[in-house]
């Protein structure tokens, strides 16, 4: 059963099963960066439209957090949101997604907590080498200068 998705008053077709999806490299995506955010857009008939984006939060150590990520449903099972992933790694390099659960008592309203999809889409992008990290933010404790002494081996 074909299907379409209305964006701009526009149709973009699409198909209900995976095995018959019209490849995404017909529809010319691109993807736009403006200050840790990387927005996906595709080309049909010659208009644009955004279809996807990408937030990265950067901590006080300057690590990129995945703080949020969207690939219209229509669009998704398709590598566009590793698409969007790897735009970032080429930009900032290591690229963090949290394991920290949705209900976990975070300070400051830390809310890097990942969906289903957000989940299998870390996963997926260990599992293809790309250069993420699955980590708690909770696992980057600061150490004290009483922790370093002058003896002690690095």
């Amino acid at each position: 059963m074909n299907c379409a998705l209305r964006l701009a008053g526009a149709l973009l077709p699409c198909h209900d099963r995976p095995m018959r999806q019209r490849p995404i490299t017909d529809f010319f995506p691109r993807i736009a960066h403006v200050s840790g955010t990387f927005t996906l857009y595709l080309t049909v008939g010659g208009q644009e439209y955004e279809i996807g984006e990408l937030e990265l939060y950067e901590d006080e150590d300057d690590r990129n957090w995945v703080n949020h990520i969207e690939v219209n449903d229509q669009w998704q099972r398709r590598g566009l949101g590793r698409q969007l992933i790897q735009a970032a790694i080429r930009i900032y390099g290591t690229i963090y997604f949290s394991t920290q659960a949705n209900n976990e008592a975070v300070e400051d309203g830390d809310t890097r907590h990942l969906s289903f999809e957000g989940a299998a889409l870390a996963n997926s992008c260990v599992r293809n080498g790309l250069n993420v990290q699955l980590v708690h933010p909770n696992s980057f404790m600061e150490r004290s200068d009483d922790d370093f002494r002058d003896d002690d081996d690095y």
